[in-house]
């Protein structure tokens, strides 16, 4: 994959909050047995879940917390 064409990432920022100053933030990675090119990117998270129907083969996820000091 060329870097033009990489996927691009950009870290969590959390909203300004006076009441709540730590945020949460929910990480899940799934690993499946479907090619790449089986998902196509934009897709909402009820149709990634229907896509993943019966190809999910393990998955974990990370709470992560984040405070503005």
């Amino acid at each position: 994959m060329s870097p033009a064409s990489a996927p691009t990432s950009f870290p969590p920022t959390p909203a300004r909050a006076r009441r709540r100053p730590l945020h949460h933030y929910t990480f899940t990675l799934m690993a499946t047995d479907l090619e790449p090119a089986a998902l196509q990117p934009g897709l909402t998270r009820d149709e990634l879940i229907k896509a993943l129907e019966g190809h999910a083969k393990a998955a974990t996820g990370l709470i992560g917390t984040f405070s503005k000091p």
